[in-house]
């Protein structure tokens, strides 16, 4: 029971160095939003993205089954690399931050100069894309302001002073 005790006393003690020991930046919010309402309204969309894109993962699945027995699955794997996701984060609010894409209040996606910025009128969102693969939707009202944004925020991160003015 002692021993107990001691080692919950030295797991507090830890936590409370890391939490002393971190990092402690300043946020600096640049834009926010709550496009709960945009994101429902493309809600039949995305769903029906999803579904043919898994469709079609199934479909080419079972022809290379068909035709490569056991050299199937790995190819699959391969081919699934290019595939685009049916799954694609797309968070209801979010802020943009010096830091990047917050979302959940404490969730920092960060961004990378790798991405890749389009912008969708019709669906108003705009998308964060890796090499060939969406990894992340916006919605917004706003979409060339959040561009603008986000495309300084990828090309230097440190140089925010312009942006805060505005």
């Amino acid at each position: 029971m002692r021993k107990e005790r001691n080692t919950r006393y030295i797991f507090k003690e830890n936590r409370k160095k890391n939490k002393v020991m971190r990092k402690k930046t300043q946020l600096k919010f640049l834009y926010e939003v709550d496009a709960t309402h945009l994101k429902m309204a493309d809600r039949n969309r995305r769903i029906l993205d999803s579904v043919v894109i898994f469709t079609l993962e199934l479909a080419l699945i079972v022809v290379l089954a068909i035709f490569l027995d056991y050299l199937a699955l790995p190819l699959f794997i391969l081919i699934l690399y290019f595939f685009p996701s049916p799954l694609i984060l797309a968070p209801d609010k979010y802020k943009l931050t010096n830091e990047g894409v917050l979302f959940d209040g404490h969730n920092v996606f960060p961004l990378k100069s790798t991405y890749e910025l389009r912008i969708n009128f019709s669906r108003k969102f705009v998308s964060l894309k890796s090499r060939w693969k969406e990894v992340l939707r916006l919605y917004t009202s706003e979409s060339e302001k959040v561009m603008e944004i986000l495309d300084n925020l990828i090309k230097n991160p440190k140089n925010l002073k312009s942006m805060e003015k505005k």
